[in-house]
């Protein structure tokens, strides 16, 4: 059986007559346990499956092996890549994450300079109203103007809200 194994070729006639058109060519061999990269292992990672080939169980087998000092098989290998894959998954989520939670506070901080401008534009407005300058529809405007810069606000205020709890599920704490 083992002979079989490691000396399995399956060329693109075979996938035909075994039903299975269109299925690439695999040589498997002592040297090239996946063949060429044809052949793989798929991994259930907590989110998705991800293909981990034999190659790639080995390197991270002899990883582990090096930094650690453990010796590990494939199998243990493939548990490593896996680990490996999803650490990289967090840390990618969390740098997203964070990135976010930055530019929402850049965004609310935006927002809160509006109001106050959207404000202050109101009170010139009601001044140069009461001394007869403009009319009732500019003071209109400027209190349109006020309520959209507060809308506007709250808005960001969800948003940043949303990315401070996007942040804190990526790192993995519990939510309120």
């Amino acid at each position: 059986m083992r002979r079989g194994l490691e000396t399995l070729q399956i060329s693109a006639k075979r996938w035909k007559d075994i039903g299975l058109p269109g299925f690439a060519p695999v040589h498997i061999s002592c040297q090239d346990h996946d063949g060429h990269g044809l052949v793989y292992v798929q991994q259930w990672n907590g989110h998705a499956w991800v293909k981990v080939s034999d190659r790639d169980s080995f390197l991270a087998a002899r990883r582990v092996t090096r930094e650690e000092g453990i010796l590990i098989g494939g199998s243990g290998g493939l548990a490593a890549h896996a680990a490996l894959d999803v650490a990289r998954q967090v840390e990618g989520d969390v740098q997203q994450a964070l990135a976010n939670l930055r530019a929402s506070q850049d965004k609310l901080a935006t927002s809160e300079l509006q109001v106050e401008q959207a404000d202050t534009a109101l009170s010139l407005a009601e001044t140069r109203y009461r001394a007869g300058v403009i009319t009732n529809l500019e003071v209109l405007d400027a209190q349109t103007a006020l309520a959209e810069a507060r809308l506007l606000r709250l808005r960001t205020q969800y948003a940043f809200v949303q990315s401070r709890y996007a942040l804190e599920r990526a790192v993995g704490a519990r939510p309120r």
